[in-house]
C-alpha cells in the first residue's frame, strides 16, 4: 500500500500517517494468518531510519505481530535493489544507472559491466521533496526551478561519479514513478525486456503533462492514481533533473526493488 509515512511532516511519522501504517500492518498480519507455517518479515527503509519516531513505530510492529523489523541502511537498500535488477535484466551491454525512488530516500547504483561500481543513498525521496517545495493548487515553473536546484545540491556526488565513470546509456527507474510514465506513454512493461522510453518521449508526454498544471487538471488523467496526484510533478522534476545530469539516457522501467532483493537473500540463506 501507498502509506506515505512522511506526508504529515519531514521529520516524523504524523498521526494520520501512523494510523494508515497501522492499518496496513494489521491487513498484512490478517492475511498472513492464511499461511501459519510461513514466516513473516518486516523491513524498514528511509522513513523508519530518519523519522524521530521511526524506532517507536518499529517497536509497535514488533509488539503487535511478534516479529522484529529489520531497519536497513541506505547502502543496504542500494545493494538489494541492484541484486533484484541484476537477476531480471541484462546489465552487461553498457553502463546503467539504477535509480529507486522512495518516500524518504532515492538510491543510485552505477553498474558496469554487470556489477555495481558506485552506490549512494540521498535524502530526496518524494515525501521529503514535497515538504521542501510546498505547493497549493498548482506546481509552477518556479516550483520546478527551486526543486531542481535543491536536487542538484543534494546529488553533487552523483555528478562527480558520472564524470569519472562515464555517462550511462540507460537509467533503470523503479519505485514510485515508473508505472506512471509507462501508462502516460501507453507502453507495455515487460519485467524482463521492458521497452525503453527515450528522453524526448518522456519530455513530450509525462513531464509536460504534469508540470505547470493545476492539480485539478491532473486529476483528469487516468494514469495518475488519486493518492499519487500531488507527487507526480515532484517525481517528474526529480527524474528530469537526474536525466539531464546523467547525459539524457533512455528510461527503462524497473519493477523490482528492495523487497525482491531481500527475498533473494532469504532464499540464498535457506539453500546454504
Amino acid at each position: 500500500q501507498h502509506v506515505r509515512l512522511f506526508s504529515d511532516s519531514p521529520t516524523e511519522i504524523g498521526p494520520e500517517a501512523w494510523v494508515r501504517a497501522q492499518d496496513a500492518i494489521r491487513q498484512v498480519s490478517d492475511f498472513s494468518q492464511q499461511f501459519p507455517d510461513e514466516p513473516l518479515y518486516f523491513v524498514g527503509t528511509a522513513a523508519l531510519r530518519m523519522a524521530t519516531n521511526g524506532r517507536a513505530f518499529a517497536k509497535w510492529i514488533h509488539e503487535f505481530t511478534g516479529q522484529p523489523v529489520d531497519i536497513i541502511s541506505g547502502e543496504e537498500e542500494a545493494r538489494l535493489i541492484y541484486r533484484a535488477h541484476a537477476t531480471a535484466l541484462d546489465l552487461s551491454a553498457s553502463p546503467h544507472l539504477l535509480m529507486d525512488i522512495g518516500g524518504g530516500s532515492v538510491e543510485f547504483i552505477l553498474v558496469y559491466p554487470n556489477r555495481p561500481v558506485w552506490t549512494a543513498s540521498f535524502t530526496i525521496g518524494l515525501g521529503l521533496l514535497m515538504h521542501q517545495v510546498h505547493t497549493e493548487d498548482i506546481f509552477t515553473k518556479q516550483n520546478e526551478a527551486d526543486l531542481k536546484q535543491f536536487i542538484l545540491e543534494k546529488t553533487e556526488q552523483l555528478r562527480e561519479a558520472l564524470q569519472k565513470m562515464g555517462l550511462s546509456k540507460y537509467i533503470v527507474v523503479s519505485g514510485a514513478l515508473f508505472s506512471l510514465i509507462y501508462d502516460a506513454l501507453n507502453k507495455k512493461i515487460d519485467p524482463y525486456a521492458p521497452t525503453p522510453v527515450t528522453y524526448d518521449e518522456y519530455l513530450e508526454r509525462f513531464h509536460h503533462l504534469v508540470v505547470g498544471h493545476s492539480y485539478e487538471k491532473l486529476s483528469n488523467y487516468t494514469f495518475i492514481p488519486v493518492n499519487r496526484l500531488k507527487g507526480a510533478p515532484y517525481a517528474a522534476t526529480l527524474l528530469k533533473t537526474i536525466l539531464d545530469i546523467s547525459g539524457k539516457p533512455s528510461i527503462i522501467a524497473g519493477i523490482y526493488g528492495v523487497k525482491e532483493g531481500y527475498l533473494l537473500d532469504l532464499l540464498e540463506k535457506q539453500s546454504d
